[in-house]
């Protein structure tokens, strides 16, 4: 997904089925054993080994299941699935479904016993691990709306060097990216037409879609999204939220919505779609100035002037849109530096969806008068983005548009903004966007690792003495939830919003000499971006005065490797790296020890502290043992001034 697209998404379109919406269950982490418990089974509809494409899709098919959940299972992939429901319902659910082509063909029905942490709905962010506990019910989530910016400014239309081409036919969708990407505004509610036209011959029409390459469902996706019926990928495939859009268009324009266009219908959301490309006069854009092609609502705004690194555009007759391009040379430090400033201006409401990565961002902003979007990256040392300001009661009618212009967005690599091209109209120097901030490298870095969903991470206590600033991956301040001096642990919590790539599992078996291991770490962390592994051998289940709480280790470990977390060949975490005690200085250097998987998770548990516990028996492949380790073992950033 694009910036914002699921994230944003305010799901108020009507259901396409009736699901039956029951209690939803927090998920236990030590074996919460939910089938039993209920007594119900789960129709599992996919399986997905990324946390963020898993919320995507269990998002996806809670607009028409209300009873959609996501799950962190014993194989360490996650499960999305409908339910829990008595299995005689559940086989009857999923036979329908899948005639009616609703859900994929190979769901099937699972009893729930894999099922470990609950992923989605988001549910609270703590819970004791047992399996006495009673169920919570879950809090729906709703995503905040998404927007843009600019600045609106009067003066005399100049002549920037810009070329525009009319743009007749559908909007460009490329295949989505996994990335957040802007909301479209929910379709008003539909009233029901009281002589709806019916098909003449649905079959047939059924037929014909089946003759249908990829491109051409595409197409038709993509009219979907400008006359504000679909919200979702561009993708080709017509599942429920496709089936649903056809739906809300046919009811709209007095159809039976039957979910399938005919060759009538087909025109006339061609019509439809060409008319809200008129009515916003969208063209495509080719400014060599800023170095960006992109599509444009050229009857909306019109070139005000140059304010690098911004090109703006101010409304054009009365339209109330704003727009800006952005443009400058800079880096990652640069972009985080953008992402403060525009978080300032007053176009970019303080109400509003955000998100800061290391190579783009996305700022959102919404009032009773204004709505914005915002959307930047650096790449190859250049940073270029777009900005959309508009009135909230031209919303419905901007969000297609603000999905076409992400599409359509290109930087042209050879071209970027003078930052002295605005004083001669000006007489004003360019927006310094480094005044007043101090770009400077971190004191020193060191391991952590990700424990749950939530991105509660663990790391060695020394790790963050001394530190007035922790931060993690991109930048995401990290804040201490709690440390224990004597067990040399520290538990953190990343700044809200922040979802991990992944996170580890924890072993409930205790460890046996000449157990095989694997240590993942930033051993050299101030040059290296990803963890490495190393290898090793538990040769001692104690500490070196005898602890009970420690393990030894035989593994070749650096300083940067402290904090990292040890792994059996499951991938379960055995232990965490601790540093050299000084009395063992005459000892072989590949001694180390750890503090136990045991000693972790009594510490989170007298936090009430949520973490996952590994169930599978069968080791894991060494490349995706690999892949797990770097998702979830993360930098860990301190700055002491």
């Amino acid at each position: 997904m694009r910036p914002g697209i699921v994230y944003m998404h305010i799901a108020n379109r009507i259901a396409l089925v009736c699901a039956v919406i029951i209690t939803l269950l927090v998920a236990l982490p030590a074996r919460p054993a939910l089938a039993q418990e209920t007594a119900k089974v789960w129709i599992q509809l996919e399986s997905k080994d990324n946390i963020l494409e898993t919320r995507d899709r269990a998002r996806f098919f809670a607009r028409s299941f209300p009873d959609t959940h996501a799950f962190l299972t014993e194989s360490g992939w996650y499960a999305v699935a409908i339910g829990p429901m008595d299995k005689a319902e559940a086989k009857r659910q999923m036979a329908r479904l899948k005639a009616a082509r609703l859900i994929p063909q190979d769901s099937f029905l699972s009893d729930g016993k894999t099922y470990l942490t609950q992923l989605w709905p988001l549910v609270a962010a703590v819970n004791i691990p047992t399996t006495t506990q009673q169920p919570k019910p879950a809090k729906p989530v709703t995503p905040p709306p998404q927007d843009a910016t600019t600045g609106q400014t009067e003066g005399r239309e100049t002549a920037a060097t810009t070329t525009t081409t009319s743009e007749t036919t559908a909007a460009p969708a490329p295949e989505p990216a996994k990335q957040d990407a802007p909301v479209i505004t929910p379709a008003q509610p539909l009233e029901q037409a009281s002589q709806p036209i019916p098909d003449p011959d649905l079959k047939a029409t059924r037929r014909a879609e089946r003759k249908w390459g990829r491109e051409q469902k595409k197409l038709y996706q993509t009219w979907l999204t400008w006359t504000g019926d679909y919200d979702a990928a561009i993708d080709g495939s017509y599942g429920p939220g496709t089936r649903r859009a056809i739906k809300a268009f046919q009811q709209r324009e007095g159809f039976q919505p039957t979910g399938y266009l005919t060759r009538q219908q087909i025109d006339l959301l061609k019509q439809r779609h060409d008319e809200a490309l008129a009515s916003l006069g969208v063209e495509t854009m080719h400014n060599e100035d800023a170095g960006i092609e992109i599509l444009y609502p050229s009857k909306l705004v019109a070139f005000d002037r140059f304010d690098p690194p911004f090109v703006r555009y101010k409304p054009k007759n009365g339209s109330g849109v704003s727009m800006m391009l952005i443009s400058q040379q800079g880096g990652r430090d640069m972009l985080r530096g953008l992402y403060d400033i525009m978080e300032t201006f007053d176009t970019i409401p303080p109400k509003g969806y955000r998100k800061l990565r290391r190579d783009w961002f996305v700022l959102t902003g919404r009032d009773d008068r204004i709505v914005s979007y915002t959307y930047a990256r650096t790449n190859n040392g250049l940073i270029k983005g777009f900005s959309l300001v508009w009135p909230v009661e031209k919303d419905r009618l901007i969000q297609p548009l603000i999905t076409a212009m992400y599409d359509s967005f290109t930087p042209l690599d050879e071209f970027v903004l003078d930052e002295n091209l605005g004083t001669d109209q000006t007489g004003k120097q360019p927006v310094d966007l480094s005044k007043g901030m101090e770009i400077t490298e971190p004191d020193r870095a060191a391991t952590a690792f990700f424990i749950n969903a939530d991105g509660t991470l663990v790391t060695q206590a020394d790790n963050i003495y001394g530190c007035t600033r922790l931060s993690i991956g991109n930048g995401t301040p990290v804040s201490v939830l709690y440390e224990n001096s004597a067990e040399k642990l520290a538990i953190l919590k990343p700044a809200n919003g922040f979802t991990p790539p992944a996170f580890a599992l924890f072993s409930d078996k205790d460890p046996k000499i000449g157990t095989k291991v694997t240590v993942s770490g930033f051993s050299f962390p101030d040059v290296m971006e990803a963890a490495a592994l190393n290898y090793g051998t538990v040769t001692d289940l104690r500490g070196p005065q005898g602890e009970d709480n420690r393990i030894r280790v035989s593994a070749f470990l650096e300083r940067g490797d402290v904090g990292g977390p040890i792994l059996d060949a499951r991938g379960a975490v055995l232990g965490m790296a601790l540093p050299r005690p000084s009395d063992t200085a005459d000892m072989p250097e590949y001694v180390n020890f750890a503090l136990t998987s045991k000693a972790i998770t009594d510490a989170l548990n007298s936090q009430q502290i949520r973490y996952g516990i590994a169930r599978t028996t069968t080791p894991a492949d060494p490349v995706d043992l690999a892949y797990m380790a770097a998702d979830f073992t993360a930098k860990l950033a301190c700055w002491k001034k």
